[in-house]
Parts: C-alpha cells; structure tokens; sequence
C-alpha cells in the first residue's frame, strides 16, 4: 500500500453565484415594503444614490386612497369598530390605557373591596392565567406557596373572584368549567348543561345528539337547542383581549386592465421606490475635478448605484412578465369565480417566460395583483390538476364545486363524501371519495355526522 501526496487536475462543473446575481435574486423576493425600506437603506449608504421623491411619503399617501376607495374592507389584521359586550373592553382600554388581559383584569380587581391577602392571591392567579383565560397553576399548587401560611379557603376566595371578572369564563380551569362559569353569568346553568359540560364534553365534541338525547330524556330537537346554546359561548374568553396582531397593509404590485385582447398587466409605479444616481456625483468624476482617491471611491459609489438600479428594473420586468403570464392562463377565472380556475403550475410559466422554476417562486411570494374580484396573491392563481388527462380541472375549482353542493345539502340529511363524489361526477368532475375527503378537510368542514342537524 503506498501512502504520499500526489498533484493531479480535475475538471467539474460548479454554479458560483456572484455578488450581483446574489443581490438581485434577493431584491427579486422582497414585497415592496420590503424593498422600500432597503432602498432607503441603500441611500444612506451610498452618498451618489437618491430618490426622485420621497417613497415612504409617497406611500403612506398612496396606501390612505387605496383604502379609501372603492369600499375595500380593512386590510388584514386591523381591527374594525367594536360592537356589543366589547365595548366594555374598549371603555377599559381607554379609561386605563391597559389592552392586555392582565390589565383589565386588574382593573377590575382594584373596584373589589376583597381584603389583602385575597386581593395579593388574586393577583397571582391573574398572572398564572394563559392567553385564553384559563389557570395555568392549581389551588393545592398556590397553597404550597405559603409553606402553610396561605389558607386554602382564602385562595379558593381568590379564585371566585377572579372568575367573577370580565370577561365570563376567565380563570377556569378546564373547557367545561369556562363554558359553564358563562352559562352561570347568563342565569341559564342548568343540572342539564353542568352534566353535559363535566361528563360528555367528548359526546358534544363529536355531535352525538341523538345519544346525547337519549342519556337525558330529551328530544333530539331539545337536545340540539342546548348543543346551540354550548357552541355560542366562547372556549377562551382571554382571546378577546390578546395582544392585537400588528396591522399588514397589502398594497398591489401589479395592476391589472381589460382590454379587448383580454388583460394587461402592468406594474404599480407607486408602490415601488424610485431612485436615481445623484447628477451632482456623476458629474464631478466625469469633468475630474476631483482627486484619484476620490475619483475612485466615486466611481465605485456609482457602478453599486447602477447595479441597485439594473436589480430593481430587472425585478419589474421580471414581475410584469410572470404576472402577465398568469393573467393569460387565468382569463375565464378573472372574467368568473374560482370555480373557472384552470390547472397552472409554476413550471408552465417558467418555461413559457424563460425563467427558472425558483425565479417563479421568488416572483410570486408576497407579491399581489389587482384584479375584478379584489387583491390576489399571485401564489394564489396556481393549483394542481385533477385528473392525468385532458385539460382536467384544479384542484381549486373542484374544491369551489364541493363548497356549493355542501352549502345546499339539508343539515338534517348531511351528504357522505360517496355521495359527494356521485355528485361531482355528474358535474363533470371525475373525483374519488378519498379526494372529496381531503378536500372538504382542506376547506375546514367537518364529515357529515357533524354536520347533522335536528
């Protein structure tokens, strides 16, 4: 066996990705907000790059008429106008600037005329509580505390004083407990409902109204009024007061217009920052009034400005052409519902716009279109095919179908996913009840013997 270094050459083929490629490829995937805000980053750092005028300005202005016109609803995770029982949580915000559930809670602990010892255990369990109200810790557990110095009936006290706060049902302990604790608060907790709630919870979780029914010796009608009544409470009455989400303003990337040879579309201008290199800079290094050191620093400043610039024309044009792609595919979907959805892959549009599959991908995630029927992802336009032949049909039209039939069947006579099939069949939708299964799980409807009603 010979053992040494030897020098030999190989020759492999390796993708390096240079600096440009890499710095494009990422301001391809960023949102305009995104690229806004690195823009602005950018013209910090770079002394020869400006904006033509301010973007955030710019945007904010744009972002308060877009919203405002046509009736648009709020954008996702803003809050809209409090009405009924959450008033009260408003009028508390405002009185005491607290918006979490702790706080109101407090608030509500400072009006009782409890005694200290009381008012200090309740305060503990208000911090034991989790986000939907519920105790995290038990009375044995905050006994223990004390080292026996904490009476057990003066924890139990606390308890019932914290579940006599708003909202009903905070500091409960299980599900049936909080459901119960607001049946109580409404003057409607019944032998009936504290049973059902402490020993069939399971029963009621599954629908089962008829052996529900029997157990009590009601009708199967009686039985499902109360069932109604149990499902309007709320199982985590904290969620009400959780820290609100922050606000997302989803503006449209591109804009979309029906012509006579079907959609256009375009890029939304204002939604995306517009920079130049400084005339002032440019200027100097080519009259050469400047030193060498400073000749080449300021040529370096605007070769990184051009190459910003190059990235974000190419991320336009990128974008216009992948949506205008998308557009052409989807055209009876645009002009209809979902239900005209054609099949559509990412590959399909690479190909056809010379672009690689990941391209696509960058181009599509957290970009949205204006279309007739509102503010779209472009993600959103693409969706598998249903069946290996032919045109066949998306998955999102065959999910669309399944909606309506479900919409239309008699609650007391629930559709089986066979009859469901049976049905799509006869639409023209070739689907297993496999499928029809998965898709109505897909959509968040539960199977028919949950969905029966008496």
């Amino acid at each position: 066996m010979r053992l040494g270094y030897d020098l030999t050459t190989e020759q492999s083929q390796r993708l390096i990705m240079s600096p440009v490629l890499l710095q494009s490829l990422r301001i391809l995937a960023m949102n305009a907000q995104d690229l806004g805000d690195f823009a602005g980053e950018a013209v910090l750092a770079n002394p020869v790059l400006e904006e033509e005028s301010p973007y955030k300005e710019g945007l904010q202005a744009y972002l308060q008429e877009y919203y405002a016109a046509g009736g648009r609803g709020l954008p996702h995770g803003a809050k809209g106008p409090i009405q009924g029982s959450d008033a009260l949580w408003q009028a508390m915000q405002e009185a005491d600037g607290e918006s979490d559930l702790a706080g109101i809670l407090r608030r509500q602990l400072g009006l009782t005329k409890a005694d200290h010892l009381v008012r200090s255990l309740c305060d503990y369990l208000i911090d034991s509580l989790d986000d939907g109200g519920y105790l995290t810790v038990t009375v044995e557990e905050t006994v223990a505390l004390g080292k026996g110095a904490i009476p057990r009936e003066k924890v139990e006290e606390a308890l019932t004083l914290l579940q006599s706060f708003d909202p009903a049902g905070v500091g409960a302990r299980t599900v049936g407990e909080c459901l119960a604790l607001q049946l109580e608060r409404r003057g409607e907790l019944d032998d009936c409902y504290r049973q059902l709630l402490e020993e069939d919870i399971d029963l009621l979780s599954r629908n089962r109204i008829r052996e529900l029914a029997e157990k009590y010796g009601l009708t199967a009608t009686q039985m499902q009024r109360r069932v109604d009544v149990i499902r309007s409470l709320s199982p985590a009455p904290g969620s009400v007061l959780s820290q609100p989400e922050e606000t997302i303003y989803l503006l449209p990337d591109v804009l979309l217009e029906k012509t006579e040879n079907g959609y256009l579309a375009s890029i939304n201008e204002r939604v995306v920052p517009s920079l130049r290199v400084s005339a002032y800079y440019e200027s100097l290094m080519k009259e050469g009034a400047a030193d060498a050191d400073t000749q080449k620093y300021l040529k370096e400043r605007v070769e990184s400005a051009v190459r910003l610039l190059n990235a974000i024309a190419q991320r336009k044009e990128t974008i216009r052409k992948v949506a205008q792609s998308i557009a052409d595919h989807q055209t009876a979907f645009l002009d209809g519902s979902v239900r005209d959805m054609k099949p559509l892959t990412m590959r399909q549009v690479a190909e056809e716009t010379g672009l690689h599959v990941s391209t696509v991908s960058r181009t599509v995630r957290g970009k949205y279109m204006e279309c007739p029927c509102g503010l779209l992802e472009l993600r959103s336009f693409f969706s598998g095919r249903l069946g290996p032949e032919g045109d066949g049909i998306s998955a999102k039209s065959a999910r669309a179908v399944l909606a309506e039939i479900l919409k239309e069947e008699d609650s007391r006579k629930p559709y089986s996913d066979e009859t469901i099939a049976g049905m799509m069949q006869e639409r023209g939708i070739a689907i297993s009840r496999r499928t029809v299964a998965k898709y109505r799980g897909q959509l968040g409807i539960p199977g028919s013997s949950k969905r029966r009603r008496y």
